[in-house]
């Protein structure tokens, strides 16, 4: 398939897709168990680039995608090719990227280095519950080509009086495209921490 092919079928498949988005980690975990992940099918195909999720839910259509789906048990935990610091700039909160979380939300082991078969990338973002309270948004970027292309863009409320943990997670059916790829977390529409990571 040519270059220009290419670009039309993927701008006719993110035009002909929208996904349902949600986040999670709204309270603390003493309430009846640990909220839900919020989560995003971002189909690609193999040496493209992946889809656009939009931030606002569309009529449902006919197109190969999944819908959000809430996450009840963690994901298994993969090898973590290597192990970075978890990445923050606003000492209210930590970021922390991998492949599985643990039952609280936590990510179970940080990584900065993905491999293309890995169905799921999930970030999460640990609130210490002083001052912090609002909309913490997780916009996922790839970052080749001529400017970023937003894979996904997740809002949820947290909670100002408890410490709580919420997790974003970003799917693809599909083996994700080798690159650079950056995590930004907002708090309110600043930003507030990020993170760059490959998928290789």
């Amino acid at each position: 398939m040519t270059p220009t092919a290419r670009t039309y079928s993927f701008l006719a498949l993110t035009t002909a897709v929208a996904l349902a988005l949600s986040g999670c980690g709204n309270g603390s975990h003493n309430a009846g168990g640990p909220a839900s992940s919020g989560t995003v099918t971002a189909p690609a195909h193999a040496g493209t680039a992946p889809a656009v999720a939009h931030s606002a839910p569309a009529a449902a259509s006919s197109a190969p995608a999944k819908a959000a789906s809430a996450q009840a048990a963690p994901a298994p935990a993969a090898t973590a090719p290597s192990a970075p610091a978890p990445a923050a700039t606003n000492s209210q909160l930590s970021l922390v990227i991998g492949s599985a979380v643990t039952a609280d939300h936590r990510v179970a082991h940080a990584v900065s280095s993905f491999k293309p078969a890995e169905k799921a990338f999930y970030a999460s973002v640990s609130t210490n519950g002083k001052s912090l309270g609002g909309t913490l948004n997780a916009k996922w970027l790839y970052l080749e080509g001529k400017k970023p292309l937003v894979i996904s863009s997740v809002s949820q409320l947290i909670s100002a009086e408890t410490p709580s943990s919420t997790t974003f997670t970003v799917r693809n059916p599909n083996p994700w495209p080798q690159g650079r790829y950056k995590i930004e977390i907002s708090l309110d529409g600043k930003n507030v921490a990020s993170q760059d990571f490959q998928v290789r």
